[in-house]
C-alpha cells in the first residue's frame, strides 16, 4: 500500500514537472554589445590546479558569440567560454560621491590645513597667534580641499546591472524504486 502511494505521488510529481517546468534553454547569447564595459565572474579550469579557480574581471567586450565572450583589458585580449561564466554584469553608470567619504576627507583636510597653519604661524614672526592661523587655514582651505579630493576619488566606482544568461533548467527525477529528487541541468555552451 505504501509503495503504491509513493508511486502515485511520484507519477503526479512527474506530470506536474512536465506541465510547469520551463522548456529546455537553448544556448542564448547575452544581451551585451561590443564596446560595453562588463564585470564577469567566471570559473578558470587550470590543468595545473586540483580544482577550478574563480575569477572576477572588469573588461571591455570585443565580440560575443553563443559559445564565448572575447574581452579586452588594456592591450590584453582573452576569451571566456560561456560554459564557465557564473555571472555577467554591464556597467550602467558611476556611483555618486558618498557623504561619509566627503566628511572624512573634510576632516583630514582640516587637520592637514591646521597643522600647516600652526607650523607656518610659528615660522613667521608677523603672525600673532599660530593656533588662530592654523585654525583659519584648516577651516578655510584644508576642509574644502579635503572634501573635494574625497568627492573626486569616490566617483571612480562603476554601477553594474546583471545581464541575463541562460538559466538553470530544473526538473524532478523519479528513481525506479519510487524516490523523487530535484535535478538541475546547466545549459550547454
Amino acid at each position: 500500500m505504501f509503495q503504491r502511494r509513493v508511486a502515485g505521488f511520484a507519477l503526479r510529481a512527474f506530470i506536474a514537472t512536465l506541465l510547469f517546468s520551463p522548456a529546455p534553454v537553448a544556448a542564448q547569447q547575452p544581451a551585451i554589445e561590443p564596446g560595453e564595459e562588463v564585470r564577469v565572474r567566471w570559473r578558470y579550469d587550470a590543468s595545473t590546479f586540483a580544482h577550478s579557480i574563480s575569477q572576477v574581471t572588469v573588461a571591455e567586450v570585443v565580440d560575443v558569440t553563443p559559445n564565448a565572450i572575447l574581452l579586452r583589458r588594456g592591450n590584453r585580449h582573452f576569451t571566456v567560454p560561456m560554459a564557465n561564466v557564473r555571472s555577467l554584469e554591464r556597467r550602467v553608470g558611476t556611483r555618486p560621491a558618498s557623504a561619509p567619504r566627503m566628511v572624512i576627507g573634510s576632516a583630514l583636510g582640516f587637520l592637514g590645513g591646521m597643522a600647516f597653519g600652526v607650523l607656518r604661524g610659528e615660522a613667521d614672526s608677523n603672525i600673532e597667534s599660530s593656533a588662530d592661523y592654523g585654525l583659519s587655514m584648516g577651516v578655510l582651505i584644508g576642509a574644502p580641499v579635503g572634501a573635494l579630493i574625497a568627492y573626486a576619488t569616490s566617483r571612480e566606482r562603476g554601477i553594474y546591472e546583471r545581464v541575463g544568461l541562460p538559466a538553470l533548467v530544473s526538473g524532478w527525477t523519479v528513481d525506479t524504486d519510487g524516490r523523487v529528487g530535484l535535478s538541475f541541468r546547466l545549459p550547454s555552451g
